[in-house]
Parts: structure tokens; sequence; C-alpha cells
């Protein structure tokens, strides 16, 4: 049995610009030693991207809270995708981040700054590049599994339909991966 679910693509564009911009403050408080700030902000890039696609993809509703492990296992359950093999120790990695980078008495004595370091931040930008590259990658499969099957013939497409952007059929049972 083929599920047809149709992909929402200015969902999904909406929640990747927000991934992307807090990637890229990720970035920058990095290279002005905000360490603390560089691994929140890595830690929130990774989870808007996966929300992202998981909303983009028909699968985010009900989708709520902040354990990336968890989000990252609705996406394998939603769209059929495996995870980067080293992507459960990134998702690990970040998701420590998610409460002490931001509070002080989420560590014991001083604030968040006093506990992050440059190495800190390094590992937490290629944690948060690799899962929103992920992301990236499993969308893309999305979309050329919904063109491909809206070019057999077995699939409809939103976008030939309705005449704009706005989604593309995806099979969910069969997925791209």
């Amino acid at each position: 049995m083929v599920v047809l679910r149709l992909l929402d693509g200015p969902e999904y564009e909406r929640w990747r610009r927000a991934a992307d911009s807090s990637l890229t403050t990720a970035r920058l408080t990095a290279e002005h030693g905000q360490h603390h700030h560089a691994c929140l902000h890595a830690e929130q890039a990774a989870q808007l991207a996966i929300k992202g696609l998981l909303r983009g993809a028909g699968a985010g509703a009900g989708v709520r809270g902040h354990d990336l492990s968890a989000l990252a296992g609705a996406v394998v359950q939603a769209a059929g995708s495996r995870l980067p093999e080293e992507a459960p120790q990134a998702l690990g990695r970040l998701a420590r981040h998610y409460l002490p980078s931001r509070y002080p008495d989420a560590l014991p004595g001083g604030a968040p700054s006093d506990h992050y370091t440059a190495a800190d931040s390094a590992q937490a930008l290629a944690d948060a590049e690799l899962i929103v590259g992920f992301v990236a990658r499993a969308w893309s499969a999305l979309e050329a599994a919904a063109d491909q099957e809206a070019g057999s013939g077995t699939g409809r497409s939103a976008d030939r339909e309705a005449g704009s952007g706005a989604g593309r059929s995806a099979d969910r049972e069969t997925g791209p991966w």
C-alpha cells in the first residue's frame, strides 16, 4: 500500500531559515568568545532543522519538546530515514547544552560562561552542522521521491494541481532511504 502525503516546502523552508540563523549566531558568538551562547545556538540549529523536516513532511503537528534524540527518532519513524552513524553521539552532545548553556543554576557555581570553552563550541558547531546537513539531504531525498512519484503517475503533486510550490506528494511507506 502506498501512503501519499503532501510536502509543505514553505513550512520546511521557514524552519530551515531559522536553523540557518541559529547556526550563524553560533558561529559568530564562538568567534567572540561567548562559547556558552555558541553551544546554545548550535543546539537550537539542530532542533529547528529537525522540527522543520517533520513539519514540512506533515509529521510535526504534534511534535513538541526539546529532546533531540526523540525528535530524530520521529524523523526516522515519519520519513523512514536513517541517521548518519555519528549522529546519535552528536545529538547527545548537543542535547547537553540545552539548559546549562543558559541558566546559572544548571551548573554548580559560576555563570554558564565560566564553564564553556572554545573546544566546546567547536564541537557543538561541528555536531550542529552534521545534523543540519543530514536534514537538508533528507529533505532533498523526500522531494526527489515526491517528484519521481508524481512523474510516474502513481502520485499527485500539489505543485501541479495548485500551480504553486506549496507541496509535493511523498511515499511514506517506501521512502527514499
